[in-house]
Formats: structure tokens, C-alpha cells, sequence
């Protein structure tokens, strides 16, 4: 009797174990199944996340493309931009133009907006001077009267030598040499577009012996 009774409560007890080994097997299970699941939802997150920001970048950079119309410069300054074919802009500020075949986006901040132009070494260059300043600064420098058409005067924006972007500044100017003899005399300057420092400035070899016509 007592072996029978012995027996039975064997029995009973393996079952127990092996029941609770079975429930805990299965929660294990579970709980590895759930943590899959939630690596997996993770992954697809930052997967989601990094096309959204791919994304999100793509627009900004659309956003950004110096296009067609008027803006307010960095300093207040008024600028109309004309595109006058795939990869050459008019940017025209009280009344003078120049002419750019620079990559050059754009940045808003409130109000303003920050022109920058993409250089070929992969950095960029804030534009600051507009081009009246810089036909402004020019005239003084190559000491012309203004910058007008008549006289082949042209302001073009462009990269230079030294990884800067400047306006170049090219015009005639009608002098007398000795007091003597009319001639015409090119001139050239290149005004910083960041700062509005004169970078160089070309004249004639002969030029001091010359004197501007009235």
C-alpha cells in the first residue's frame, strides 16, 4: 500500500515538473518571438526614418534652387533673378546686371535669404555683394564713369583662380595718351562677392601715360 501510495505521488510530481517545464518553454518562446518582432519593427523604423530624412534632404535641396523671381539679400539688399537658359541667370540689382553661370542655391532665414555658390573643389561660398556694389567698387577701382553698355562694360559672377567667387568687371574706357592721341583702354576688375574686396585689377602697361576723356 504505501508503495502504491508512493508511486501515485511520483507520478503526480512528474507531471507537475513536466507541465511547468512545457509553460516555461512556451513563454520563452513568446518572449524571444516578441523580441524578433520588436528588432524587426526597429529595423523598419530606422529603415523608415533614413528614407524620410534621404527624403526630407531631397526636398530641401529642391526647396533650395535659386529660381526666377525677387528675394531679399543677407543685407537687405533687393535682388531679381531671370533665368535665361539651363545654366545661365541674370541677377539684376537697382538697375545692373550681371551674369552667372554658377550653381548657387539658397537659404531662408525669416525675411532674408543667403545666396551660396557650390564651388568645383566641393565647397561653398556665400554671395553678400550684389552687383551694383560691386559695379560700384569696380568704377572707383579702374576709375571709368559707370558701367554702361555703350562702352562694352560687362559684370560677370564667377569662380576664380583661388577657390573665391567674384565679379568680373571688364570695360573701355576712352583716354587721351600724352594729351595727344585718342585711344581706348581695357580695363578689368574683380570685386570679392563675400567681402567686396578688390581681388586684382588689370590696366594697360602704358595706362600712366594716359588720362581719362572727359
Amino acid at each position: 500500500m504505501k508503495l502504491f501510495i508512493i508511486l501515485v505521488i511520483g507520478i503526480l510530481a512528474f507531471g507537475l515538473v513536466s507541465t511547468f517545464y512545457h509553460e516555461a518553454e512556451a513563454e520563452v518562446n513568446v518572449n524571444a518571438d516578441a523580441q524578433a518582432s520588436d528588432s524587426n519593427n526597429d529595423s523598419d523604423s530606422q529603415t523608415n526614418q533614413g528614407i524620410g530624412a534621404d527624403l526630407s534632404g531631397q526636398i530641401a535641396v529642391k526647396k533650395a534652387e535659386l529660381k526666377e523671381g525677387t528675394y531679399v539679400g543677407p543685407l537687405g539688399q533687393s535682388l531679381s533673378v531671370k533665368i535665361l537658359s539651363s545654366n545661365l541667370r541674370e541677377l539684376r540689382s537697382n538697375g545692373v546686371s550681371a551674369q552667372t553661370e554658377l550653381n548657387i542655391t539658397t537659404e531662408r532665414t525669416n525675411s532674408e535669404t543667403k545666396f551660396k555658390a557650390h564651388l568645383s573643389n566641393g565647397k561653398e561660398s556665400e554671395i553678400k555683394i550684389m552687383p551694383d556694389r560691386a559695379s560700384e567698387i569696380a568704377i572707383l577701382k579702374i576709375k571709368i564713369h559707370a558701367c554702361n553698355p555703350e562702352d562694352n562694360c560687362t559684370i560677370k559672377l564667377r569662380e576664380t583662380g583661388n577657390a573665391k567667387v567674384a565679379y568680373e568687371v571688364k570695360s573701355q574706357k576712352q583716354v587721351r595718351i600724352l594729351g595727344l592721341f585718342k585711344a581706348k583702354m581695357n580695363v578689368e576688375a574683380n570685386v570679392d562677392a563675400g567681402t567686396g574686396e578688390v581681388i586684382s585689377a588689370k590696366v594697360p602697361w602704358w595706362a600712366f601715360l594716359s588720362a581719362n576723356v572727359n
